[in-house]
């Protein structure tokens, strides 16, 4: 199992329960890098964090060190806290927030502003079992502009893939 293939699960499973997007690799509406943003009819927005191993996961709460770091995954956590805890959010906080894991137990370890979904090997494929229900953060609702916005993203990335399998992508 690897985070892109895990990435693409996601997204089935969540188009298959009726959210209307599903976006892989986003910063937009996420304070970092969210693995899947999806929106739901009623336009809430979950972010799915994907750990496939213990360390990722304890990882992901450590405040960063060296001459490269970035304080945005800290942030993030503190905000979503804050929300959880009813403090005015940003527009960038979702009303959601999960983490995914596939063969790792968290169960002592998700916060109480998370939720978590198992993924679990079937003989018929993967299922997703929720462990943890997410908390509402808050109940503002994007709009549509965004939607379309978060539609143009996955364009631009489904023209360039197909651009750059035909060899007319620059990467330069």
């Amino acid at each position: 199992m690897n985070e892109r293939y895990a990435q693409g699960l996601l997204m089935e499973e969540m188009l298959r329960r009726k959210h209307v997007i599903a976006v892989p690799n986003s910063r937009y509406l996420s304070l970092s890098e969210a693995d899947v943003l999806t929106v739901t009819p009623a336009r809430l927005v979950n972010e799915f964090e994907i750990k496939l191993s213990r360390a990722d996961f304890l990882a992901e709460f450590r405040t960063p060190t060296g001459k490269h770091r970035s304080y945005r995954k800290t942030h993030k956590h503190r905000a979503l806290k804050w929300a959880y805890d009813g403090s005015p959010i940003s527009r960038h906080t979702p009303n959601y927030y999960w983490f995914v894991t596939y063969e790792v137990d968290i169960a002592d370890d998700v916060p109480e502003y998370a939720g978590w979904l198992e993924m679990v090997k079937t003989r018929k494929g993967y299922d997703f079992n929720q462990r943890v229900a997410a908390p509402r953060l808050h109940t503002v609702s994007i709009d549509e502009k965004d939607i379309l916005k978060m539609a143009r993203i996955l364009s631009y990335r489904v023209m360039t893939d197909y651009k750059r399998k035909q060899g007319k992508v620059d990467n330069g």
